[in-house]
């Protein structure tokens, strides 16, 4: 899903979502199939009622001037997002609510077609992850294009997504095993078991430190590792958030520019100046520049205490 979250205003940068059980399921991505599927969502819009086709540029994928060989590691890119067949939580069911012998395999993407002659690949995601992309309400998670085009690997990409899942809860705590299969998947395209680092020490090294030196510049988070005798059992990830955030326990999930979060409390015709029971204001840029980050979960927190929008939703107002 795509949003820009003031379309009038150019600073807002446009961001993409998913739900989270397409989020945490298990699936790997090569840098080049990150970046496909990343283009993929920037084409679906939060106004959707269903799936469309999505046209992307080949140079925004491989570059001006591709060579043959950047081609051909274009196509194999293109057949492996194709192949990829996720173990997927229905919408509205968590992993702890789930019965573990359930099963809901399906597909990602329905049709992918490079034609090298326009300079397109075009590209339309199968109607089983519909309820995961457009439409959403809750339990969802937003994250920068721009910062997702930048990221180095299909690893990066991955733990990115995860971390912007998880960073309304303040804290999360992951088995290695079960982070290990959110980050490189847990089966191949036929179904066999697959762990590409047994060991935890090539999965930190090979997987973990550059994937969050990747990231370290957008997005603030801090993980520790909680062992057992000299073995690392799980992960534990904090995002440090500022003032009353912390304060927030429950995931902000979603547009918070989207109507039914405003609450105003003067009529439409009244200017704010004339409100003389706001007794502070606050510009949605300047909560940007401050928040960096965590400015969306900060607007919640003082919607949460009170704040209310103008009728733009561009000042926030308290009494």
């Amino acid at each position: 899903m795509s949003f820009a979250m003031n379309d009038e205003l150019e600073l807002y940068t446009p961001k993409i979502a998913q739900h989270n059980n397409l989020i945490r399921s298990y699936m790997h991505l090569g840098g080049l199939e990150a970046r496909i599927f990343t283009l993929l969502l920037k084409g679906v819009k939060k106004d959707d009622t269903e799936l469309k086709k999505v046209e992307i540029k080949v140079s925004d994928i491989i570059g001006d001037n591709p060579s043959g060989k950047a081609y051909q590691l274009l196509k194999d890119a293109c057949d492996e997002l194709m192949s990829k067949r996720l173990d997927l939580l229905q919408v509205g069911i968590s992993k702890k609510a789930a019965n573990k012998n359930d099963y809901h395999k399906v597909g990602i993407v329905q049709e992918l077609q490079l034609d090298s002659g326009s300079g397109f690949v075009r590209g339309l995601f199968t109607d089983r992850v519909q309820s995961y992309l457009i439409q959403l309400k809750k339990d969802y998670a937003l994250a920068d294009i721009e910062h997702l085009m930048s990221l180095k690997s299909g690893y990066s990409h991955r733990i990115y997504w995860l971390m912007k899942s998880y960073q309304s809860l303040g804290e999360v705590k992951i088995s290695v095993e079960e982070f290990k299969k959110m980050v490189c998947g847990d089966k191949d395209e036929l179904g066999n078991q697959i762990d590409k680092y047994p060991r935890y020490y090539d999965f930190k090294k090979y997987v973990i430190l550059p994937a969050f030196e990747d990231i370290r510049e957008m997005l603030n988070v801090h993980w520790v590792e909680n062992k057992k005798g000299k073995k690392t059992e799980s992960l534990t990830f904090k995002f440090p958030q500022e003032g009353k955030i912390s304060k927030i326990t429950k995931p902000v999930q979603g547009s918070l520019f989207d109507k039914s979060n405003a609450k105003p409390k003067y009529k439409k015709s009244e200017a704010p100046k004339q409100n003389l029971r706001a007794t502070s204001k606050l510009k949605l840029v300047e909560l940007m520049e401050i928040h960096k980050e965590n400015y969306e979960a900060s607007i919640e927190a003082r919607l949460n205490d009170g704040w209310y929008w103008n009728d733009d939703q561009t000042i926030l107002y308290k009494d």
